[in-house]
């Protein structure tokens, strides 16, 4: 939780609750606060590990970097750093997309 240093900068901190289930309605909150209330014109997304929608990538036109590890898609979901040593592996990197 970096709630703290977001404070400390006075930048709004939001935390969102997604599950299969909420994740269309979840992501009509963040659009609405995002480009409505806090007139967002960037968005960075890191290790943020889901699948953007249309309508997300639509609303924020090549105004999306996505940064997250490299280890796609041999590792993918929770811990992956994790599993990657436990497998042996000795190189890491990240990767920076526009989405």
């Amino acid at each position: 939780d970096l709630r703290h240093v977001a404070e400390t900068f006075d930048i709004p901190y939001h935390v969102y609750k997604v599950t299969k289930n909420t994740k269309a309605q979840v992501e009509e909150e963040e659009l609405k606060l995002l480009k409505e209330e806090c007139k967002v014109d960037l968005v960075i997304l890191a290790r943020y590990m889901q699948i953007i929608s249309d309508n997300f990538c639509n609303t924020f036109n090549h105004q999306v970097i996505n940064i997250h590890h490299s280890f796609l898609p041999a590792f993918i979901g929770g811990k992956p750093y994790h599993r990657a040593h436990e497998r042996g592996v000795k190189l890491i990197g990240a990767t920076a997309h526009y989405a």
